[in-house]
């Protein structure tokens, strides 16, 4: 069976990709290992938006040179809600933070499996000047469907107690996931990253 791969390496994403000649719609392969930049994610793979920030800095013993960082900070590196003059710093409101959301990927014609690879890591460097990660804080994976509609994906059962248990600054751990239902398999196909937590910083 021929296997058309989509390689997410992170968070440390990994495949080559190619374009249409007159579209941002992306073609299988599609890869990416942050190894060749730094700064926001590339926006010849990624819709220019949503804080996440790719640096060497951050990941223990990473599987590329890079890594993409959820670290609670906008591209700016400032919190997507912060604390007022005088305010209380135990009130701290959760939400949506960092997200990844690739550009277009055609599925429409795939032959055989297609299969999203990542590398995840809870936590990251200097965990002991690191605030402990909170019940709450997390990482999600959508795709979305024929519908427009975004459909939740990962983390489920045994990937969801590995994130729950996992503690931070562990290495980093491997999912895999065929693509198999047939409203993901489209001409406009997108998967998303999304982190859950602290609005006030990491």
């Amino acid at each position: 069976t021929m296997l058309n791969r989509l390689f997410l390496y992170t968070l440390s994403l990994i495949a080559t990709l190619s374009l249409f000649a007159q579209s941002d719609t992306l073609q299988l392969p599609f890869r990416e290992d942050f190894s060749t930049y730094t700064g926001r994610p590339d926006s010849t793979k990624f819709l220019d938006t949503g804080g996440v920030y790719v640096g060497n800095g951050y990941g223990i013993n990473p599987r590329s040179t890079n890594q993409a960082t959820f670290d609670g900070l906008d591209f700016d590196g400032l919190p997507y809600e912060q604390i007022s003059s005088g305010g209380n710093p135990n009130a701290i409101n959760n939400g949506i933070t960092d997200y990844l959301i690739s550009k277009p990927i055609d599925l429409s014609n795939t032959t055989g499996d297609v299969i999203l690879s990542f590398w995840w890591q809870k936590g990251g460097v200097e965990v002991d000047l690191s605030p402990e990660l909170e019940e709450g804080d997390t990482l999600r994976l959508f795709f979305l469907n024929e519908d427009s509609t975004w459909v939740q994906v990962w983390p489920f059962g045994d990937s969801k107690t590995a994130i729950i248990n996992t503690p931070s600054g562990s290495d980093y751990l491997s999912d895999s996931l065929i693509i198999s239902d047939s409203s993901f398999l489209h001409g406009g196909f997108q998967f998303l990253f999304e982190a859950d937590g602290s609005l006030s910083g990491n």
